[in-house]
C-alpha cells in the first residue's frame, strides 16, 4: 500500500508539473503573437500604402480575432505577411 501511495505522489507530481509547463508554453507564444504584430506594425511604417495595408491588418487580425494565441509559428506569419506585403507593392508599382 505505501508503495502504491508513493507512486500515486508522483504521478501527480509529474502532471502538475507538465500542466505547469504547458501554461508557461501557452503564455510565451502569445507573448511572440504579440511581438510578431508589433513587427509587422514597425515593417508597415516604413513601407509604401499597399505594403503597409497588408501588414497593419495582418497584425491586427494577430491581435484582435484570437488569432495571436493560436499562431503556430510568428515568425513564419511575418515572413509570409512580408511576401504578401512586397507582391502587393509590386502590383501597385506596376498599376
Amino acid at each position: 500500500m505505501r508503495r502504491s501511495m508513493t507512486q500515486v505522489t508522483r504521478l501527480a507530481f509529474a502532471g502538475c508539473a507538465v500542466l505547469s509547463l504547458a501554461a508557461c508554453g501557452s503564455q510565451s507564444q502569445e507573448k511572440s503573437s504579440e511581438q510578431a504584430a508589433n513587427q509587422l506594425d514597425q515593417a508597415a511604417d516604413q513601407s509604401d500604402p499597399a505594403a503597409a495595408k497588408v501588414m497593419k491588418e495582418r497584425a491586427e487580425q494577430i491581435r484582435g480575432s484570437g488569432t495571436g494565441a493560436a499562431l503556430d509559428d510568428p515568425n513564419a506569419a511575418v515572413q509570409d505577411t512580408m511576401r504578401e506585403a512586397g507582391a502587393a507593392q509590386t502590383g501597385a508599382a506596376g498599376k
